[in-house]
C-alpha cells in the first residue's frame, strides 16, 4: 500500500491489485486501484473505509502503488503492472511487456500509460521507485519517468 495526507489532513492509503467477475473467471475486470481513507474517532481504534475505487483499469498481477505529490497537492499514484500472469514465461517475443500507470489520486482516473513496448521485459511484482520527481522502473534496464516542463 501507499500512503498519503492531503491537504486538510486526510489520511489515505491506496492498494492495487487484481480483480475477477467470479471466482472461476479468467479475465480481470475494474476496479484494480482502491483508496481507503484512515478513520479515527477520539479514544477509538483507527479503522479503514473504501472512499473510492477506479472504474477502468483491469490489472493482471500489479506491483505496490507509490504516490508522488506537490507537498500536500497533485498527487498521482504510480503503479507498475507485468502485464502477465505470475505463471507466464519472461522469456521469449511472447513475454508480456510491462505497464507503468499514472492515476489521479484525488479523481482515481487514468492520467497517463506507458505505451505497448515501451517498458522492457521484467520481473513480476515491480514497483515503481521515485526520486527527485522521476519515476525509475526496474525491468531487465532501469527506465526513467517524468514531467516535462
Amino acid at each position: 500500500m501507499a500512503y498519503f495526507k492531503d491537504a486538510d489532513g486526510t489520511a489515505y492509503l491506496y492498494a492495487s491489485g487484481s480483480t475477477k467477475a467470479a471466482v472461476d473467471a479468467s479475465a480481470n475486470v475494474p476496479p484494480s486501484l482502491a483508496r481507503l481513507r484512515v478513520m479515527t474517532r477520539p479514544g477509538a481504534p483507527a479503522w479503514l473505509a473504501i472512499d473510492a475505487v477506479d472504474q477502468e483499469l483491469a490489472f493482471k498481477n500489479p506491483g505496490a502503488p507509490v504516490v508522488t505529490s506537490n507537498g500536500t497537492r497533485d498527487a498521482i499514484v504510480w503503479v507498475v503492472d507485468p502485464n502477465g500472469l505470475r505463471t507466464d514465461s519472461l522469456l521469449g517475443c511472447d513475454a508480456p511487456a510491462p505497464i507503468l500507470y499514472a492515476v489521479d489520486a484525488r479523481t482515481m482516473r487514468l492520467l497517463w500509460k506507458s505505451a505497448p513496448g515501451q517498458l522492457h521485459v521484467g520481473g513480476k511484482y515491480s514497483t515503481a521507485v521515485v526520486a527527485h520527481g522521476v519515476v525509475f522502473v526496474g525491468t531487465d534496464r532501469i527506465q526513467a519517468f517524468g514531467l516535462r516542463d
